[in-house]
């Protein structure tokens, strides 16, 4: 097998079908598509089932409700592809998506093989390209990483690409479970590990906000813990190489900062979870040495400015990775 689709499925009978098309109609042979079930509530597991009677490259895998971390880590588990795209269920993949990436991976033999995408909004009223506008040469992932982040093109997502299942496996690789934006923990290690990475410049995957995500529809104390968790386990990782380390220390400080705002952990009851010096710790630019000060002054002082350069960025139509 060359490639398994992983799909972490829950509650997502609307957009599943076209999701599976998508990587069904690919003009690709040796493909598998592993869908997990992740408790599913609605007719998803049914759609699953569906497909796969009528097309025996679909697995169908069905497991208690634990949240996509732990669908996609049983993806990795069950998967028998050589490499592995992790699809989301209500994502779709362009045509030829599969064989373009597949290509590029067995020609350079690559850890992790990446690609442009296309972010839209379910309703079909906005769209946009996203490229990470790498070089289309072999490069270690940390300087990947690096260059990626520097020029503000970093994508979080595992989506848009391949990544070799034996290398994930070798290296620990898996998706921390219990947490939401658990891919931002996920890319940056992932990243760091591989030494052979490439970019493939053609926007292959969609990737569509809708409201009703979980994304969209957690807490949002809840959210900004998590942010902070990814952040600090960032902290934690050793041996990051010095070509990244400083887009290493400004993306996690950028996590932290977002956990306080989107948590508002400004409120008195919440700034016992917040670490006044972290962010002095972790300051690898101006910028973040300028915001970590006043930070460590004023949590509200911090919060309203944050929020105002947010607002800003929004109108000026940039968006941050």
């Amino acid at each position: 097998m060359k490639i398994s689709v992983v799909i972490p499925v829950y509650n997502a009978a609307p957009w599943l079908q076209r999701c599976l098309r998508s990587a069904l109609d690919q003009d690709f042979d040796g493909l598998e598509v592993v869908c997990v079930d992740d408790g599913s509530t609605d007719d998803s597991l049914e759609i699953c089932r569906g497909f796969a009677g009528r097309d025996a490259r679909v697995r169908v895998v069905s497991r208690a409700h634990g949240g996509a971390a732990a669908a996609r880590n049983t993806g990795i588990d069950r998967a028998a592809g050589a490499y592995i795209l992790f699809l989301d269920s209500d994502d779709y993949l362009e045509p030829g998506a599969l064989s373009a990436l597949w290509e590029a991976a067995k020609a350079d033999a690559l850890d992790m093989v990446r690609c442009g995408r296309v972010i839209e909004r379910g309703n079909g009223s906005f769209r946009d390209v996203r490229r990470e506008r790498i070089g289309g040469q072999v490069t270690d992932g940390a300087a990947y990483f690096a260059e990626a982040y520097r020029k503000r093109a970093y994508a979080c997502s595992p989506g848009p690409g391949l990544c070799r299942r034996e290398f994930l496996v070798e290296n620990g690789l898996f998706f921390r479970e219990g947490i939401t934006h658990e891919d931002e923990l996920f890319m940056p290690c992932a990243l760091v590990a591989a030494r052979r990475v490439r970019y493939v410049d053609r926007c292959l995957y969609h990737y569509v906000m809708r409201e009703g995500s979980v994304m969209h529809a957690e807490d949002p104390e809840r959210r900004g813990d998590d942010l902070v968790a990814v952040a600090m386990a960032l902290a934690c990782v050793k041996d990051v190489p010095g070509v990244c380390r400083r887009a290493w220390e400004d993306n996690l400080l950028g996590k932290y900062f977002a956990g306080f705002t989107v948590g508002r952990g400004y409120r008195r009851e919440l700034r016992g979870r917040f670490d006044r010096t972290f962010p002095l710790r972790h300051a690898a630019s101006v910028k973040n040495g300028v915001r970590a000060a006043v930070f460590a002054v004023s949590f509200r002082g911090f919060y309203l400015l944050n929020r105002l350069g947010n607002r800003f960025t929004r109108a000026l139509g940039i968006v941050r990775s």
